[in-house]
Parts: C-alpha cells; sequence; structure tokens
C-alpha cells in the first residue's frame, strides 16, 4: 500500500485492449464494428466494403486500440464515392498531385499483377521514370484512395479494393479538385 492515492492507467487499459482486439477473429471484428460504421455512415455498408474491411482488418486492427477507433480506420472503404476529402487529403491533393495521379494511372490500369508486390513495384518504376520519390506518388494516391493523409500500407489498400475501384476513385479524386480549383477561379 502506497501514500499516492491509486488512478486508472487508460494508456494501460489501452494496451492491453489492443492485444485482445488482435486475437479476435477477423470476422468476429467486423461483427462488433458493423454497428458503428452503421451510425457513423447512416447507412450499412455494401457487401463489397465489407468484403474489404474484412481483407484489410489484418492491417487496420494494428492502427486501433478500440472498436470505435478501429471503424474510424476501416470507414474509407464504406463510404460512398465520391468519398470525401479531408482537409490534409485537400492539401496533398494539390494540381501536381492530380498530374501526378492522372499520369499514374495508365500505369495500374496496365497492370496485370495487381497485387500489393505488384502495385508497388509498379509505383517504383513509375516513380524511377518520372524522377519522383514514392511518397510523392504514394500521399497522393493515399489521399485519393481513402480521402486522409493516414491510412495502412496504400499498396495494401489499392490491392483489397481493387483495380477498378482504385481508377475509379483515382477519377473522382482528379474531378474533385479541378472542379474546386474552377470554383476558386470563379469566385476569386
Amino acid at each position: 500500500i502506497g501514500k499516492s492515492p491509486s488512478r486508472f492507467d487508460f494508456d494501460k487499459i489501452d494496451s492491453i485492449n489492443a492485444y485482445y482486439m488482435a486475437t479476435i477473429p477477423h470476422e468476429k471484428l467486423l461483427e462488433l464494428i458493423l454497428p458503428i460504421l452503421e451510425s457513423k455512415l447512416e447507412y450499412r455498408p455494401s457487401d463489397k466494403a465489407l468484403k474489404w474491411i474484412k481483407a484489410g482488418m489484418g492491417d487496420l486492427v494494428e492502427r486501433a486500440k478500440r472498436l470505435h477507433e478501429l471503424a474510424d480506420e476501416a470507414l474509407f472503404y464504406a463510404v460512398k464515392r465520391p468519398i470525401p476529402l479531408d482537409e490534409s487529403a485537400k492539401e496533398i491533393l494539390n494540381l501536381e498531385a492530380i498530374e501526378i495521379l492522372g499520369k499514374l494511372k495508365p500505369t495500374l490500369e496496365k497492370l496485370s499483377d495487381f497485387s500489393a508486390d505488384g502495385i508497388s513495384g509498379s509505383i517504383k518504376e513509375f516513380g524511377k521514370e518520372n524522377g519522383l520519390k514514392f511518397g510523392k506518388i504514394g500521399m497522393p494516391l493515399r489521399a485519393a484512395l481513402t480521402g486522409t493523409d493516414s491510412s495502412p500500407s496504400i499498396t495494401h489498400v489499392a490491392a483489397t479494393m481493387g483495380k477498378d475501384e482504385v481508377l475509379d476513385r483515382i477519377d473522382d479524386a482528379i474531378t474533385t479538385i479541378q472542379n474546386s480549383q474552377k470554383d476558386k477561379a470563379i469566385c476569386g
């Protein structure tokens, strides 16, 4: 018994919670976060989105300590297109980034191995050909695919979503930013 008053260590409980969350089967985690997702989205995620979340759960659970955090991490898989861009994604997706994504898109279209390794190799080759580092390509791609500047490995996210969804989200991001630039020009 010590002299100091007892206190509840929230960091410790988060750490314990994260440890045990990582031991729960992905199917059960999806079941646990589904009501949270439905509440945040105000609709039930599509079967395709639920499949993506389950497939990406290994990466998602590493980034969360609580179920609400896990649901927040998974949200980008479930939102309807065009996905909303948060402020950090809007900053990343400037005109230079949109130009990079526009040039990257044909490279991804031609890619026959749309796995994380295939995508990563393709992005690295594209970067080498265009004198760009991976981050200069990866951050705009992350912003376009997730609507934010933070997510699990962007190559894993892209592989989980599949080629068609990735290409569509790139198109959406390009269109969104181009339209916002036109609006700024009209209003400014």
